[in-house]
């Protein structure tokens, strides 16, 4: 029994050791965040305009404008703050405004460390 406890105590050491290599005693800052958008691409709708907007769209601070034609597209941004998206769409005579938001954040990883996590925000049009 007590070499089992031995053997379990030097895993927890050996593991905290390992995590402290890999870390090197300081964590690297994560660069940027994934951010997948679900877009309608129709008939109607070939191409949507994309604006993404750094905090509140109240803010105005405009990261990104671009006209896209699929229906999923990815971009990289900052991992920390909120992020706010608009998608433009024609409806018969009418444009339609999608708008959504998400806090980005980190998560820390095994050694402490902040990890950047991955988001999806829908933009669809709704039937």
């Amino acid at each position: 029994m007590l070499k089992l406890k031995f053997i379990a105590c030097l895993l927890v050491l050996l593991t905290f050791i390992n995590c402290e290599e890999d870390c090197g005693n300081s964590c690297p800052a994560p660069s940027s965040s994934e951010l997948k958008l679900k877009l309608t691409i129709n008939e109607e709708n070939p191409q949507v305009e994309v604006v993404i907007f750094r905090g509140r769209i109240e803010s105005q601070d405009i990261v990104l404008t671009e006209t896209v034609s699929d229906n999923v597209v990815w971009y990289e941004l900052d991992p920390d703050g909120y992020y706010s998206v608009t998608a433009s769409y024609q409806q018969g005579n009418k444009e339609i405004i999608v708008i959504n938001g998400k806090g980005f954040s980190l998560t820390d990883d095994d050694c402490g460390c902040g990890r950047a996590q991955n988001y999806s925000l829908n933009m669809k049009l709704k039937n």
